[in-house]
């Protein structure tokens, strides 16, 4: 049991039989059965040639023993997006659920899965812009935005491994233009647009008007 760099599958043995030559091989239950539990544990099937020569017989060889192989490879689920602030979105991972929708007794979803894959898939970036006097008294309301992020996902069920895609492309806050106050001046008559990424640090603008 080999994954598809030729590698032993952790905690798998092998299983060895012995027999005369021209006679059935007796291990095929044995086989399907630890395919059926490394399936369990979120493996996909890849390849299997047990018994496929000699019509499942011993071969007339007895100078070298035979030898098969049954491939796997852990099963790489993708993890369609959702609204984390929606418990009725019915693709949000719920704790027991399996990870992967086509193996039911397959790896299960935790809750500390699902937190690092909310933490991970989606981020925010916020511009604040003040209005205070010189004084440092409100002069206007503020200004807040928020530019939103998101990128794909895939989970290795066999680790709990989750891997994330590139965030969303680059957005622009657009320029904003300070509110005009009677007998005061702002220092920036226009606050800039700024264009920011998923990683980004929030931005905080500050306009001071002061007595024309």
């Amino acid at each position: 049991f080999v994954d598809l760099s030729g590698n032993p599958i952790p905690g798998v043995s092998n299983i060895e039989e012995t027999g005369k030559s021209g006679e059935p091989l007796t291990k095929a239950t044995e086989v399907t059965t630890e395919i059926a539990k490394l399936i369990a544990k979120g493996y996909d099937l890849v390849s299997n040639n047990y018994g496929k020569d000699n019509d499942g017989n011993f071969d007339k060889d007895s100078s070298k023993d035979q030898e098969y192989t049954v491939v796997l490879t852990p099963h790489i689920q993708d993890v369609p997006p959702f609204d984390p602030k929606d418990p009725n979105d019915p693709k949000t991972p719920q704790p027991g659920q399996p990870i992967d929708p086509n193996n039911p007794t397959g790896p299960k979803w935790t809750p500390e899965l699902i937190k690092e894959l909310e933490d991970g898939r989606k981020e925010e970036v916020k511009r604040t812009i003040k209005y205070v006097y010189a004084d440092g008294s409100k002069a206007a309301d503020s200004v807040q935005e928020t530019k939103e992020f998101k990128r794909s996902a895939t989970i290795n069920p066999v680790t709990g491994k989750i891997t994330f895609g590139d965030w969303s492309p680059a957005q622009t806050f657009e320029a904003v233009t300070s509110p005009e106050i009677k007998n005061y001046t702002p220092n920036k008559v226009t606050v800039p647009a700024s264009e920011v990424t998923a990683t980004a640090e929030d931005i905080n603008e500050t306009v001071v008007y002061t007595t024309k």
